[in-house]
């Protein structure tokens, strides 16, 4: 008994792999009925690093995509590959399963943004902060008190999200299970800054408009924890 579950996880492995090639070129093409998966666009090697262009939707009807969903990513979460390793090499339109993805690349925060931006940490309330809800990539809003405002507090936001702590990619979901929020109770967001006017002077620390109001709140209030909200994953997409 001690090696079943190993042989479970060895089976259904096979499954999916002998089932990708035929549910992709079974896939409907009305998009009603079908569930779109992460595929490899090309032949990708043992240890690649992934990009977006790597990708291609592959179209699953919803009957077999049940059960391929506890194996294969689904198109939506294509962007938290960009950046990971690939564990095994791929043939064409073969698709991308959880246990075929290494955590990311070693990539660095400085990797992560453009020249016109930079990364800042805000500290978050974990007492109404559930981490494992949220991914780098996604939108989020930041409440602070506000003396003086209507309400006496004041959101302000989008901003992407790069790191939650040290984590810079989506929990598998054991992992999720195991850890709690406290120990990403730092939120890493892109942020965009204000260059001088005149090419020959260096920057001077002004950041956009709404990281400005943000930053001057947050030391207002010493740092206090900010309350969190999600944006919409249609916005992220649009």
């Amino acid at each position: 008994m001690k090696g079943l579950p190993g042989v479970i996880v060895a089976v259904g492995l096979g499954f999916v792999a002998f089932a990708s090639m035929w549910l992709y070129t079974s896939s409907l093409t009305d998009d009603a009925g079908t569930v779109q998966f992460v595929g490899v666009k090309q032949a990708v090697e043992t240890g690649q690093t992934f990009t977006e262009d790597d990708f291609v939707a592959v179209k699953v009807p919803r009957t077999q995509a049940r059960i391929l969903k506890s194996f294969a990513i689904e198109w939506s979460l294509r962007s938290t590959l960009v950046g990971t390793r690939a564990n095994r090499s791929y043939a064409r339109d073969e698709f991308v399963l959880h246990q075929d993805v290494r955590a990311p690349a070693r990539r660095s925060a400085s990797e992560r943004i453009g020249k016109d931006e930079v990364v800042k940490w805000v500290p978050i309330d974990t007492r109404a902060f559930v981490s494992q809800q949220v991914n780098p990539g996604d939108l989020v809003a930041f409440t602070l008190p506000a003396p003086g405002s209507p309400n006496g507090t004041q959101t302000i936001g989008p901003f992407e999200v790069l790191y939650l702590g040290a984590r810079g990619g989506e929990l598998d979901g054991a992992s999720s299970r195991r850890r709690s929020s406290g120990g990403e109770s730092l939120l890493a967001i892109r942020v965009k800054i204000m260059r001088p006017p005149e090419p020959d002077k260096a920057w001077d620390g002004k950041l956009e408009t709404k990281a400005e109001t943000l930053f001057q709140l947050l030391r207002k209030s010493g740092f206090q924890a900010a309350e969190v909200s999600l944006f919409s994953s249609d916005l992220v997409d649009g």
